[in-house]
């Protein structure tokens, strides 16, 4: 069943946030990266170099954990389960250009061997905005 995203949370998610993605690494234990990210489709979009071991043992293992905290209010965080539903080139870099602009830095040329990555959400936990306060999402 997918995960509704309300118009709170989908307002954070569009907030110019750092995140983390977790993954599993090779001895079992967490593995945490931070990324540029986008919400889009009801999807969390992310972008990387394909030689990136973050990147490699998420398309192995087709999981992982996002994690957004506000800067300004720390009881404003997400914690998102997904599952990778895909992982393709992206040639010309068009969403990795994307994610440039959002974070304010635009691309000044080619960049080769970059790959986009769509997490389905599967679960959430977090606050929005108080210790007792939860994410207007259900599913």
């Amino acid at each position: 069943m997918p995960i509704h995203i309300g118009p709170q949370l989908s307002e954070f998610f569009g907030k110019r946030l750092l995140a983390i993605v977790a993954t599993t690494g090779q001895r079992g234990t967490p593995e945490l990266t931070p990324i540029w990210y986008e919400y889009a489709d009801g999807a969390i979009w992310f972008n990387g170099q394909r030689t990136r071991q973050w990147l490699q043992r998420m398309e192995q293992t087709r999981r992982a954990t996002f994690f957004l905290m506000d800067d300004e209010n720390h009881w404003k965080w997400a914690q998102v389960y997904g599952r990778v539903l895909e992982v393709s080139d992206d040639p010309d870099a068009k969403q990795f250009a994307r994610l440039a602009e959002r974070y304010g830095r635009p691309l000044r040329g080619p960049v080769p061997d970059r790959v986009l990555v769509r997490l389905e959400i599967t679960a959430i936990k977090g606050r929005a905005g108080t210790p007792t306060e939860p994410w207007d999402a259900s599913g």
